[in-house]
């Protein structure tokens, strides 16, 4: 991170384990982003990528997991004294199963239904959800029965819900695993445009990124501890550390991989 840039997400020597796991799952944990980054997080299984989204929203410690030591803040918020519900509005993370996130059957109820929870006027509500949708590419499916969509549309639903709530953080945690390459495409397409917004900060977890490499700024590397190994610019990580990443099992672009054949 830049030195003159404001942290807007800080994780100082966070330890986090889970119920019936031997050892952490992140292992004293130290980590800076800035407002306005676009973030690869890159790792190989079981390193705590998916842990660490879990930690900015408050999922960790409050629902699952344990914090054994060290804290998150997000945009000054104590993650271990702030509420999900609040922390939602602050951070959004889009999950690889987009049915897993939805409670409702429409596309306008499903964007609704956190506004309502947070309790937002009717007038209020109706821009947020003409706005999301908007976003997303998705007004003419406002009134369509969520069952009825493809997995991408689903995946731009599941966004838009997040989005209505206005976040500064967006964290998208492998979106397209569970996708066909065309929904693959919306998805992809999706994420450039929130980078386009200039309105986010994102943290990007996906191993299939050889066209969207242009977006990100920096690369953070864990290792199978869920500690940092490697965190600098695309160019320079790839060009200094490419050993390092094969020899933990990562994606690396083809390009990469190409210049060093």
């Amino acid at each position: 991170m830049s030195k003159t840039r404001t942290a807007l997400i800080e994780i100082e020597d966070l330890t986090v384990k889970y119920p019936g796991r031997r050892t952490p799952a992140l292992e004293r944990l130290q980590l800076r982003l800035a407002a306005g980054e676009t973030v690869l997080l890159l790792g190989p299984s079981g390193s705590g990528k998916s842990t660490l989204a879990l930690t900015l929203n408050g999922l960790i410690p409050h629902s699952i997991g344990k914090v054994q030591s060290g804290y998150v803040r997000v945009a000054g918020f104590d993650t271990r004294q702030t509420s999900v519900a609040t922390l939602a509005q602050r951070v959004g993370l889009l999950f690889q199963d987009p049915e897993a996130q939805f409670v409702m059957f429409t596309v306008e109820d499903e964007i609704a239904f956190g506004l309502e929870n947070l309790c937002f006027s009717p007038a209020e509500m109706e821009r947020r959800i003409s706005e999301s949708l908007a976003l997303v590419g998705l007004t003419e499916l406002r009134y369509r029965r969520v069952e009825q969509l493809s997995g991408g549309e689903k995946q731009r639903v599941a966004l838009a819900a997040l989005l209505a709530l206005e976040p500064e953080i967006l964290v998208f945690d492998e979106p397209t695993a569970n996708l066909d390459p065309q929904g693959t495409q919306e998805v992809f397409g999706l994420l450039r445009r929130c980078r386009e917004t200039g309105r986010f900060t994102i943290v990007l977890i996906e191993h299939r990124l050889d066209e969207l490499m242009d977006l990100v700024e920096r690369m953070v590397v864990l290792d199978k501890r869920g500690q940092v190994v490697v965190d600098g610019p695309p160019r320079q990580v790839l060009g200094e550390h490419l050993g390092t990443l094969q020899e933990l099992g990562v994606w690396v672009p083809q390009v990469a991989r190409l210049a060093h054949a």
